[in-house]
């Protein structure tokens, strides 16, 4: 089509589809790439992508009624908590129920039952049906049907003015959502139990000051008035967590023998080190004796050092300190941000949520073991995709019939069998690799990183998972054979990377279409909870139901934890973003997968599922920085796209302008100094009675043998 004059003249539309025939040939060598590998590199057709779609489909609605069956049939399982009353309403005892019972679940009921983050992870999926609810319509009803023009000018014109809409709804939309946040925030802050939401953490705590009474005295100096109710120091117990551990695990093993006893009528067995089969019971008693005697012995000699003169050495740099008020937190805060050579001070986490064990670490340990596990989440990152290729390559059909003659006749007489069977294998094992990844990841972040607790380890995994998925998911055409081959060219040619996008993305767009509609099916699996099924069935076989429903949960916390659930739906949010205007119809289906995945989880979280430890929206904030991100992606994707040679500068640059409205749009969503220090108690509010939690912040194990004290001047 000729444009009007004063307009540019276009090329042949095969050479400004999606950018110049040279870049397209820089992509079509021989090297073996992820994207080539794994096919996400070459867009199919329709029929390929209507054919999906209906497959997941059809999987997922096969899964969805499972689910409602196994729902009714193992209500201990799948209605927990309506029937131990943690919920406050029933449910729908009809098959398809469950959905007009997650249709009805407010936001603020979740938070009340399920914990702030919980529910933020849903409001979430409500802000993504809202963007893409807002977004579907123009782009599918105007954007689309313009793609007829191409490449004519309006088209270009029309993409960068969805551009600015796009950025425009989403901007506003997160907008809103923030200010939800906020007022949420505040509500879940003055409901908090004492003594959590009367105490900060404090590290770096001086050695002249690692005593209950020195840290109690400095913070009453700091405020000059008798403020802190109560200071505890961390001790370091050596050998003391890991043997009540043990202890633990041997009384928990013993009283499940006697209940098996109780049940059945008969003595349960087992074999112990040599392999012999002993009785159960005695052997537990046995077990639990000597792990007494040990632990008591090791506690005793933690209190002899405590009171020997040695006290000091055995506190370790961090402690919790308890105000007798709730606005007293706020201010202890804003010591942290005056005094930035003293102790740094943090809302203290949940008491029941406490890792002890990573607290008792002295600082140049917890660096060197910082270290290690950034080089091995570095490792991680640069060696998976030669790893990956590897497996790929030997696993092929090709290598395989070479040591396995009788595959080529299996070939030779299905010849279509092996372009599937590449297919088939590629995929699962891209799947399972990236599961291996999520684990080596959740096992580096508890081991190494040495955070103060279990919620703070689903936060940082989020935020690792989330970039790998980005770059080895979203970003997996712009990579050659590694990270390190985009690492070479970006480093010679820093805008290289645009390009790289611009002609790499567009031309893979049908893959992300199927893999929403993966994902789809994955989380239709992921509500059936087989997994728990499957752990309640081999319990019940030695336990009643109770007991068996109690060893059943929760769930796997490394790829079924609200972390890896955040970094998930934060990838699909960033897909169907990036190619919103390239693929409109991925809007329709990220549509429906938000919709689904508020529907389940809804259900799932509330009235399936234990309560988890909470951090009050820290996981919220995350998943909104990662969805500005992948809306920054997105411009910056458009804006190559439109930058083609052969095209007016107009569209590009409009189109580009837009990034001025994010920036002006912008706020920190992440920070100490933002919405984790908003003060959100008035004069009237400051005193406002919560409910108290018996548990107080001190190590568990100094607790469980009462037979053993020690000085009360330390002990306290």
């Amino acid at each position: 089509v000729d444009a009007p004059e004063g307009q540019p003249q276009y090329k042949t539309k095969a050479s400004s589809r999606h950018g110049t025939n040279s870049a397209r040939q820089k992509d079509d060598t021989g090297n073996n790439t992820i994207a080539k590998a794994t096919g996400v590199n070459r867009n199919s057709d329709s029929s390929s992508t209507l054919h999906a779609v209906c497959v997941h489909g059809t999987i997922s609605l096969a899964y969805m009624g499972l689910f409602s069956f196994l729902r009714l049939r193992y209500p201990l399982i799948y209605s927990s908590n309506v029937l131990q009353k943690r919920v406050p309403f029933t449910l729908d005892e009809s098959f398809l129920g469950w959905v007009s019972t997650g249709l009805r679940l407010t936001v603020d009921t979740a938070a009340q039952t399920a914990g702030l983050d919980c529910a933020m992870f849903l409001e979430f999926q409500h802000l993504c049906v809202k963007m893409l609810a807002w977004l579907s319509v123009p782009l599918v009803l105007i954007v689309w049907p313009l793609e007829y023009l191409r490449p004519h000018y309006m088209y270009d014109w029309a993409q960068s003015c969805a551009v600015w809409y796009v950025v425009l709804v989403i901007e506003v939309l997160i907008h809103r959502a923030y200010r939800k946040f906020l007022s949420r925030r505040a509500m879940w802050w003055r409901h908090l139990p004492r003594p959590w939401a009367t105490t900060v953490m404090v590290g770096n705590i001086a050695v002249e000051h690692r005593s209950d009474e020195e840290l109690k005295a400095l913070f009453n100096a700091a405020f000059k008035r008798e403020a802190v109710e109560r200071a505890y120091v961390v001790r370091r117990t050596g050998d003391v967590p890991r043997l009540t551990s043990k202890l633990q695990r041997a009384r928990e093993r013993l009283k499940e023998s006697e209940e098996v006893l109780e049940n059945t009528g008969q003595r349960p067995t087992n074999h112990d080190t040599f392999g012999t089969k002993v009785d159960s019971i005695l052997f537990f008693k046995d077990k639990v004796k000597r792990h007494e005697a040990a632990a008591q012995e090791a506690l005793s000699n933690f209190y002899q050092a405590l009171d020997g003169g040695n006290g000091r050495q055995v506190m370790a740099g961090v402690g919790f300190v308890t105000f007798h008020r709730r606005t007293d937190v706020m201010e202890a805060l804003k010591l942290q941000l005056t005094e930035r050579d003293a102790c740094t001070i943090l809302f203290a986490p949940d008491p029941e949520n406490v890792h002890y064990t990573a607290l008792m670490e002295d600082a140049p340990t917890c660096k060197s073991l910082k270290i290690v596990g950034y080089s091995i989440i570095l490792t991680t990152y640069l060696g998976f995709a030669p790893l990956l290729l590897g497996i790929i390559s030997i696993m092929k059909l090709a290598i395989l019939k070479q040591n396995v003659p009788s595959l080529s006749r299996v070939t030779e007489r299905w010849p279509h069998i092996e372009g599937w069977w590449d297919a088939l294998v590629a995929c699962i094992v891209l799947s399972q690799a990236i599961n291996c990844v999520l684990a080596v990841f959740a096992a580096v972040i508890r081991h190494c990183f040495m955070l103060h607790s279990e919620s703070a380890v689903q936060h940082t995994l989020q935020c690792w998972y989330y970039s790998f998925l980005v770059i080895y998911v979203l970003l997996v055409t712009t990579l050659g054979a590694s990270v390190w081959d985009v690492w070479q060219k970006v480093h010679d040619d820093p805008y290289v990377i645009f390009t790289i996008l611009a002609t790499s993305l567009p031309r893979s767009s049908d893959f992300y279409l199927k893999f929403v509609m993966l994902q789809m099916t994955v989380e239709s699996l992921m509500q059936t909870r087989y997994l728990n099924l499957l752990r309640f069935f081999v319990n019940l076989r030695r336990h009643s139901e109770a007991r068996a429903h109690v060893l059943s949960e929760p769930e796997d916390q490394d790829w079924d934890g609200i972390g890896a659930r955040c970094a998930r739906t934060s990838l699909v949010a960033a897909s169907v973003l990036v190619f919103c205007t390239v693929r409109p119809g991925i809007c329709i289906l990220g549509l429906f997968y938000f919709a689904l995945t508020r529907i389940c989880y809804g259900y799932r979280i509330v009235f399936a599922e234990t309560r988890k430890p909470d951090l009050g929206g820290v996981f919220w904030t995350a998943q909104l920085r990662h969805l500005r991100q992948g809306l920054f992606l997105y411009v910056v994707l458009m804006v190559e796209i439109l930058r083609r040679p052969e095209a007016a500068h107009g569209p590009s640059v409009f189109a580009g302008c837009s990034l001025a409205v994010m920036l002006c749009m912008s706020f920190p969503l992440k920070g100490h100094d933002d919405w984790e220090h908003i003060e959100y108690l008035d004069s009237d509010g400051a005193h406002t009675p919560s409910p108290r939690n018996p548990v107080v912040y001190k190590q568990p194990e100094l607790e469980g043998l009462h037979d053993v004290t020690g000085s009360s001047a330390w002990a306290t």
